[in-house]
């Protein structure tokens, strides 16, 4: 069976707002659900990275392909 999961398209936007769409997107899933999060932010790989620390979450899967990032993770 093939995990499914929420997918939020942040491209073209910068920061503060990935992070903040994230966060926003992150409450409406449950503990055990998976987000998917799209941006060409540059600053957006270590600030998802701090946002799933600070939320006792996780990266599951991390992708960079042609400067865009995509980041699978896991609500804790």
């Amino acid at each position: 069976m093939k995990n499914s999961f929420l997918t939020i398209d942040l491209i073209g936007f910068k920061c503060p707002l990935p992070i903040l769409k994230t966060a926003k997107k992150f409450k409406e899933i449950k503990k055990g659900e998976l987000l998917e999060v799209k941006t060409d932010d540059p600053s957006a790989e270590k600030d998802l990275a701090e946002f799933c620390m600070l939320n006792n979450s996780k990266i599951i899967k991390r992708k960079k392909q042609n400067k865009i990032l995509c980041v699978l993770i896991k609500k804790g």
